[in-house]
């Protein structure tokens, strides 16, 4: 778990998460890749944490895939290939409800080495967004060239919270209006 004052590393392998108890929850899942300097995803997780830290989602997650996920139906056992089959099961599961225009139809390679064993595999995405409210998937937002298409999103994600604040505000302002009135009115008769 990492506190509020923990540097978040998305280095290859390394799992991060900040759970607050809060029903809306983003997870960012993304192939691992060293760049030698400042991490790829650095800039989305920077704004993770400052939508975390704002109260505008309740947690999120940071998470590296394997770059491919084998669809031949074998169970993996490498925790981390594990996780992407099962993580990339719940994008194909969310994809066959919606239409998302990433997604490849049909796997890609098949085979292991001159003489290993055949098995179909799908590429996965280069980083995904999977966005949950009250443990239920509402949105995936994908990513393959830039980082573009996610930092949009957190942008919309923050200015989505700034208006449910607003209707909440709104809501409790009328509430005490109503209140008032009421007790008013019997002081008038």
């Amino acid at each position: 778990m990492v506190t509020p004052n923990s540097k978040l590393r998305t280095d290859d392998g390394v799992t991060t998460r900040r759970r607050t108890g809060g029903e809306k929850r983003v997870e960012l899942w993304h192939r691992s890749m060293r760049t030698g300097g400042r991490g790829e995803f650095d800039r989305v997780v920077a704004a993770l944490e400052d939508l975390s830290a704002a109260g505008e989602i309740d947690e999120f997650a940071v998470e590296s895939w394997d770059p491919s996920v084998d669809v031949s139906g074998r169970v993996p056992r490498d925790p981390t290939t594990r996780r992407t089959f099962e993580q990339y099961g719940l994008l194909r599961a969310f994809d066959s409800r919606r239409t998302l225009d990433s997604l490849p139809e049909t796997p890609t390679r098949a085979g292991v080495g001159r003489l290993g064993p055949e098995y179909r595999e799908h590429r996965v995405p280069r980083a995904v967004l999977f966005e949950f409210r009250s443990e239920s998937l509402q949105r995936v937002t994908l990513c393959d060239e830039r980082l573009g298409a996610l930092t949009k999103r957190l942008r919309e994600i923050s200015e989505e919270s700034v208006r449910e604040r607003d209707v909440r505000e709104r809501r409790r302002e009328e509430r005490t209006r109503e209140r008032t009135r009421e007790r008013e009115e019997p002081s008038r008769s």
